[in-house]
């Protein structure tokens, strides 16, 4: 078959391929622009549309915005060459890497690198890997700005057995480039000016440095900026889309109706990262939202594992404690919007908790919703404290089985610090502040020493009364700094209600607790 194709072939592609095949005939520059500038041409117009057909119509990797395919000119490469002292050379396809050149252009980095990660190029061609460069800016390159991604490939052998009209190109090398459009600008504009319009010497070397050094600015000051704040629209605008997505096919419709608890984590993820935050009027919808979310994570609780075959094995099933987790992050965004609704949440899902380490989970939201948390604070006062007591003045407080909910609570709102965390990668920090007394602190603070003082008459055992001791230990302290004269005089008066509240009660105590509450007290 192959054999009555090969007439087709021109005389010069046959005498480039050699007996064998293979593009080991070597040049120099005059040969290169008179015979092999094309060929390289021709190569890397070869490149792209491979590359363009492989990614058309494919819908799991960024689009590429523009692409570009050119040989090197004759006039670059003998400036290159004699740049390295190899302008006598023969060997200019080994010297050389960049005689056929693809670059590729997207619009953000993360565009970008979406497609490395989706390894087109590694699938279609023959890679070079220790030739592939990323370029940023650092001390060995004396911190030139350009940033991107260069392959150096070949055509694969498979792919030229398979197809003679690219048996021409068999061992030719192309580079591939990959940037972001604003970086290709910037590379294009630079590379024109400081490089393909040389001046003569002793003529505007000042004022070039000066251009170059304007460049740079460019670089950093507009481009940089640019480019991470188009990646930051374009990502902010696909999270919007997905959200979108799932706000119009209904939240509450889709948590009632997904299959198995793989469709459910992947909605929880979606519903938690892209659409809870971006719901218009939250306040009205959170309600119906929740419900249907508790209902979604109890039933999730019945459901088996449902594993995936892969070809790389068996992918194990989303259990109940990730579902109760993606649930918990859901109501982590809006806990402060509808703060009711997300308490007894909290409760009702602490209630059909099956092991300790679940209802653990559970608690750390519970308590981030109770906390005196500063942000919070600076802008509402004591709001969260308030609608938590007045949710609890309606609970039956006996139920032993919320015992764990109640002193979580209590411990907060008798606490006598504001808290906020914050911080990057590089640091975390803690900001503490005490608490500002008003009519609203002394009634919460009122309001949980009496639970505290029922739970603490209704407590069976001596274990019981020193988890709650000791949250009335706490309640009695002041702050680390800065607490003012009047919180200073509430809590002495809080410390002698709780002071009061043991005498009267020292003789029903077990000698072991007597122990204790003198040596806390």
């Amino acid at each position: 078959m192959w054999n009555r194709a090969k007439p087709l072939l021109t005389l010069a592609e046959k005498i480039w391929h050699g007996p064998n095949g293979n593009s080991s005939k070597a040049f120099g520059l005059a040969e290169y622009e008179t015979q092999y500038e094309r060929l390289y041409g021709d190569f890397a117009q070869t490149v792209r549309a491979l590359i363009k057909n492989e990614v058309a119509g494919r819908t799991d990797i960024p689009s590429v915005q523009w692409t570009k395919a050119r040989p090197k000119d004759a006039e670059s490469l003998s400036k290159k060459l004699a740049d390295r002292g190899l302008s006598a050379s023969i060997a200019i396809a080994d010297e050389i890497k960049d005689l056929a050149g693809v670059r590729l252009i997207f619009y953000t980095d993360s565009d970008a690198e979406a497609f490395v990660q989706a390894r087109v190029i590694p699938s279609l061609f023959d890679v070079e890997w220790r030739e592939v460069k990323v370029h940023h800016p650092i001390a060995e390159n004396k911190q030139q700005k350009y940033q991107g991604i260069h392959y150096i490939i070949r055509l694969k052998p498979d792919m030229v057995t398979m197809n003679p009209r690219l048996w021409r190109f068999s061992g030719l090398r192309c580079e591939i480039q990959i940037q972001n459009i604003l970086m290709h600008a910037w590379a294009e504009t630079s590379h024109d000016i400081l490089y393909k319009s040389p001046l003569a010497d002793g003529f505007g070397k000042k004022e070039r440095g000066e251009l170059d050094v304007t460049l740079r600015h460019v670089a950093d000051a507009y481009l940089r900026r640019a480019a991470y704040t188009f990646q930051h629209v374009q990502e902010t605008n696909a999270s919007l889309l997905k959200g979108n997505d799932l706000y119009q096919r209904g939240i509450r419709k889709t948590l009632f109706e997904v299959a198995d608890n793989n469709e459910l984590s992947e909605v929880l993820s979606v519903l938690s990262d892209h659409t809870m935050q971006r719901i218009d009027n939250i306040e009205a919808e959170y309600p119906g939202i929740l419900s249907a979310l508790l209902i979604a994570t109890e039933r999730a609780q019945t459901r088996p594992r449902k594993d995936t075959q892969t070809s790389y094995g068996v992918l194990p099933g989303t259990e109940y404690p990730q579902i109760l987790n993606a649930a918990l992050e859901v109501m982590s965004r809006v806990r402060y919007l509808a703060i009711a609704q997300t308490l007894h949440g909290y409760i009702k899902l602490f209630q059909i908790a099956t092991d300790n380490e679940q209802r653990k989970s559970v608690l750390e939201e519970l308590k981030k919703l109770a906390e005196n948390n500063l942000q919070v604070w600076k802008q509402h006062g004591p709001i969260v404290q308030y609608v938590v007591m007045q949710e609890l003045a309606g609970l039956d407080k006996s139920q032993t089985e919320l015992r764990p909910v109640l002193e979580t609570i209590w411990r907060e709102q008798l606490s006598t610090e504001l808290e906020s965390v914050g911080g990057g990668y590089s640091q975390f920090v803690i900001t503490t502040s005490p608490v500002k007394p008003s009519d609203a602190v002394r009634e919460i603070r009122a309001a949980a020493l009496s639970d505290v003082f029922s739970a603490f008459d209704r407590a069976p055992t001596d274990e019981d009364r020193y988890r709650l001791s000791a949250i009335l230990s706490d309640a009695t302290r002041l702050p680390n700094q800065g607490y003012s004269n009047e919180l200073c005089a509430s809590i002495l008066e809080d410390a002698d209600t709780i002071i009061d509240f043991f005498r009267n009660r020292l003789g029903s105590f077990s000698l072991e607790f007597r122990a204790h509450l003198e040596q806390q007290i």
